[in-house]
C-alpha cells in the first residue's frame, strides 16, 4: 500500500513537471517531494538539489508580480512637483529626449494608486490635466518657440550675412528633431503627440503672420519648406493669396474723406496712380496704391454715378482750399513781396524794350542777335524763399512757402483723383462694352417703343437699356469735361476786381518751384535711410505740377507765367553754377592739383546741381503734360 502511494506521488510529480509553472503546480510539487523525502528514497544531496529547483521554479512563477512591485512608481504621486523639474532638465539636453516617454510612464503608475484609493473621475482628470499642463509648459511651448526661431535664423542666414554666425564645431548643434520624432505620449486616458502640437503651432503662425503682412508670404513659405525638410513636420499650405488683390481700397470711401486722401497720397502723372506717403504708414512695411483698376472695380460695385459724386466732393474741397489760397496771397508780407517782384519785372521788361528800340533806331533795323526775352533771375527766387522763411516756421519746420506748396499739391491731387475716376469709368465702360451687341443691333437714339404688345414696364426697361448703351458709348462720363467744369465754376469768382491780389500768383511760382525742387531732392535722398528721416521720403509728387496748371487756368495767367521764361533762366543758372564750381576748385597746378578733399566737395556740389536740374526738367515736362488736358 505504501509503495503504491509512492508510485502515485512520482506519477503526479511527472505530470506537474510536464506543464507550465503555476502556483498550484508548485504546491502539488512540494507535497510530492515531501512525501518522497519522508520515505527516505532520496539522498541528502538530492534533497538539497530538489529544494533549490523548487525554489527557482517558484521564483519563475511570481517573477512578473515581483517586477511589478519593484517597478511600482505610484509613490511619485506624493512628489509630483518633481515632474516639471525633470521635464525641464530633459529639454535642456536634447539627447535625452527619449526619457520623456519613460518619465511619463513612471507618473502613469499613479493611476493605479488613485484607483485603489477610490478616487473619482474628477480627481483622475485633475491629475491628468496637471501632467498635460506640465508637458505643454516645459516641453511643447519651448519646443515650438525654438523651432520657430531656428527656422527664422535659417531663412535669414541665407539672405543676410552674419545673422546666424554659429560654428557647430565650437558651439555644438542642438538637434530639436529628437523631440519631434518621439512617438505619441500616452497619459491616463489620453495621448499627446508632440509632433502634431508643433505642426498646429507652426500652421497657425504661418497663416496669421501672412494674413497680417501679405508681402511676407514668400518668407513663410520658405520657412514651411525648411520645417518639412529639417524636422519632418507635416505643415499645411498657407492658403493665402501671394499676389495683389485687385479690389483695393474703396474709391467711394476715399471720396468721402478726400481731404485726408490728398494729404496722405502722392500723385504720379505718368502711371496714373496714387502712392501712399511713407509718413502716412509709419508702422507698415508696404504702401497702398490707387490706380484706375481700383476705380473700375469700385464703379462696378457702386455704379457709374460715383463719377458725378466725385465732382461734387472735389468742388466742395476746392472751395475750401481756395479760401486758404486767397488768404495766403492776401497776407501783407506776401502781398508786399509780390508787388516788389511785379515792379521789378515791369522795370526789367521796359528796360529790355527800350534797349531794343534804341538799338533798332541806331542801326536802322532790328538786330537778330539781340535777346528781347526777360528771364526771371534765379537769385531773386532763392532770396524770396529765404525771406519768407524768416517770417517763421511751423512746428514741423515748414516755412510759409512750404505750406503754400503743400496747399497747391493737395489741390493738384484732388484734380488728379478726378481725372483718375474719369479714366476708371472709361476703363469700366470699355470692359463692359464687350458684352454689348454689334453696332447694327444697337437701339437707335430716338427709336420708338410703341410696338404692339409691349407693356409700360417693358417700354421703360427698353428706355433704360438705351440710356445705358449710350453711356457705355461715351465712356460712362456723358462726354462731360470735368476739368472744364471745375475751371469755369471758380474762374468767374476769382477773376473779378475784388480778387486783385490773386493777379500776382504767377510771380510766386519761381520761388515755389525752387522750393519744390529742393524738397523733392531732399525726400529722394532719404529713400534708403532709416529712422525719422525716412518718414519724409518720396519719389513722385506730380500733384504739384497739376495744381499749378489748374490755378493758372482758373486765374488765366498762363501767358503771364510764360513771359517770365523761368525754366530757361533756371537752365542758364545751372550751367553757370556748374562752370563756377569747376573754376573755383582749380588750384595753382590746374585740375591735377586738386586734393582728395577738394575733389569730394566738387563731386558733391556737382551732384547737387545735377539733381536740382533734373528735377526742374521733370517739373517742366510735368507742367507741359498737365497743360495738355487742363487747357481751354
Amino acid at each position: 500500500m505504501a509503495t503504491q502511494k509512492l508510485i502515485n506521488y512520482f506519477i503526479y510529480l511527472v505530470h506537474v513537471l510536464s506543464g507550465p509553472v503555476t502556483l498550484k503546480r508548485m504546491q502539488i510539487l512540494r507535497i510530492c517531494l515531501d512525501a518522497i523525502r519522508g520515505a527516505n528514497l532520496l539522498s541528502q544531496e538530492d534533497v538539497v538539489l530538489s529544494a533549490e529547483c523548487v525554489e527557482l521554479a517558484e521564483r519563475l512563477c511570481v517573477y512578473r508580480r515581483n517586477i511589478q512591485d519593484e517597478c511600482d512608481t505610484s509613490f511619485l504621486f506624493f512628489s509630483r512637483e518633481l515632474f516639471p523639474v525633470c521635464l525641464s532638465q530633459i529639454y535642456n539636453d536634447a539627447n535625452e529626449a527619449g526619457r520623456v516617454i519613460l518619465l511619463m510612464n513612471a507618473f502613469r503608475c499613479c493611476e493605479v494608486l488613485l484607483m485603489r484609493a477610490g478616487a473619482s473621475n474628477e480627481d483622475m482628470m485633475t491629475f491628468g490635466n496637471f501632467l498635460e499642463r506640465c508637458l505643454d509648459r516645459e516641453i511643447i511651448q519651448p519646443l515650438c518657440r525654438d523651432i520657430e526661431n531656428d527656422l527664422r535664423l535659417h531663412l535669414h542666414a541665407a539672405h543676410i550675412v552674419g545673422v546666424a554666425d554659429v560654428n557647430p564645431m565650437t558651439q555644438g548643434v542642438r538637434d530639436l528633431s529628437s523631440f519631434t520624432n518621439l512617438p505619441p505620449v500616452r497619459m491616463l486616458n489620453r495621448q499627446i503627440d508632440i509632433k502634431n502640437r508643433v505642426e498646429i503651432y507652426l500652421n497657425r503662425m504661418f497663416h496669421n503672420h501672412t494674413a497680417i503682412a501679405l508681402h511676407n508670404w514668400k518668407s513663410y513659405i520658405e520657412m514651411r519648406n525648411i520645417a518639412i525638410s529639417k524636422y519632418g513636420l507635416r505643415c499645411s499650405e498657407i492658403e493665402l493669396p501671394s499676389k495683389t488683390l485687385e479690389q483695393g481700397l474703396d474709391v467711394l470711401e476715399l471720396m468721402r474723406n478726400v481731404h485726408i486722401f490728398v494729404s496722405r497720397y502722392n500723385y504720379n502723372l505718368n502711371t496714373q496712380c496714387f502712392v501712399e506717403k511713407v509718413s502716412a504708414a509709419p508702422d507698415r512695411k508696404h504702401l497702398n496704391t490707387i490706380s484706375t483698376r481700383h476705380v473700375a472695380n469700385s464703379i462696378r460695385t457702386h455704379g457709374t454715378g460715383i463719377t458725378h459724386t466725385t465732382i461734387n466732393f472735389a468742388y466742395q474741397y476746392l472751395a475750401q482750399r481756395f479760401q486758404l489760397f486767397s488768404q495766403f496771397l492776401f497776407d501783407d508780407h506776401i502781398r508786399s513781396a509780390l508787388l516788389k517782384e511785379a515792379r521789378m519785372v515791369n522795370a526789367e521788361t521796359k528796360a529790355k524794350s527800350d534797349t531794343i528800340k534804341l538799338i533798332t533806331k541806331q542801326s536802322g533795323y532790328r538786330a537778330s542777335t539781340v535777346d528781347d526775352k526777360f528771364e526771371y533771375p534765379v537769385e531773386r527766387a532763392i532770396r524770396f524763399v529765404s525771406d519768407v522763411r524768416k517770417l517763421g516756421l511751423s512746428p514741423d519746420g515748414l516755412s510759409f512757402i512750404d505750406q503754400f506748396r503743400t496747399l497747391v499739391t493737395e489741390i493738384g491731387n484732388a484734380l488728379g483723383f478726378v481725372r483718375m475716376v474719369r479714366l476708371g469709368a472709361m476703363h469700366y465702360s470699355t470692359n463692359a462694352a464687350k458684352f454689348v451687341p454689334s453696332s447694327e443691333a444697337k437701339l437707335a437714339r430716338n427709336q420708338s417703343f410703341e410696338a404692339d404688345g409691349l407693356s409700360e414696364q417693358t417700354k421703360k426697361a427698353l428706355k433704360n437699356l438705351q440710356s445705358e448703351l449710350e453711356a457705355l458709348s461715351t465712356g460712362g462720363t456723358d462726354g462731360t469735361d470735368y476739368f472744364e467744369v471745375l475751371v469755369s465754376v471758380f474762374s468767374t469768382e476769382l477773376r473779378n476786381k475784388a480778387r486783385e491780389h490773386l493777379d500776382s500768383f504767377h510771380l510766386i511760382l519761381p520761388a515755389l518751384t525752387w522750393s519744390a525742387a529742393e524738397a523733392i531732392v531732399a525726400s529722394q535722398d532719404t529713400l534708403f535711410r532709416r529712422g525719422k528721416e525716412s518718414q519724409m521720403s518720396s519719389f513722385t509728387d506730380d500733384g504739384f505740377s497739376l495744381g499749378i496748371v489748374y490755378l493758372l487756368s482758373v486765374l488765366n495767367q498762363h501767358q503771364a507765367f510764360d513771359a517770365l521764361h523761368w525754366f530757361e533762366s533756371a537752365s542758364r543758372h545751372f550751367d553757370t553754377e556748374r562752370k563756377r564750381a569747376n573754376d573755383s576748385s582749380v588750384g595753382g597746378f590746374g585740375i591735377l592739383g586738386r586734393t582728395a578733399d577738394e575733389k569730394t566737395k566738387l563731386q558733391v556740389k556737382l551732384e547737387k546741381i545735377a539733381a536740382l536740374e533734373r528735377e526742374f526738367i521733370h517739373l517742366k515736362h510735368s507742367l507741359v503734360s498737365a497743360r495738355s488736358f487742363v487747357s481751354f
